[in-house]
């Protein structure tokens, strides 16, 4: 089995912060709903990063603030 690691590094913009800083919560998913990591992170100068090592394959990054505020997206590795 060839097991293909990458090193992603996501960015978002914190748009809502009405000028603070806001707490995020962080979910990564694999396309079948199992958790992968779960973490809290701080949007500092409205903007947050967070750097991952994945192998190939479907994922989905959940990101919520502490407004309640969620967004989704889509994450496809292969190589």
């Amino acid at each position: 089995m060839n097991v293909r690691r990458s090193v992603v590094e996501t960015k978002w913009n914190a748009d809502d912060a009405d000028g603070y800083d806001l707490i995020w919560f962080f979910y990564l998913k694999r396309i079948t709903g199992k958790l992968l990591l779960s973490k809290n992170l701080v949007a500092q100068d409205f903007r947050g990063e967070l750097k991952l090592d994945l192998i190939n394959g479907i994922y989905f990054v959940n990101l919520i603030n502490e407004k309640g505020s969620k967004t989704v997206k889509k994450l496809v590795i292969a190589k």
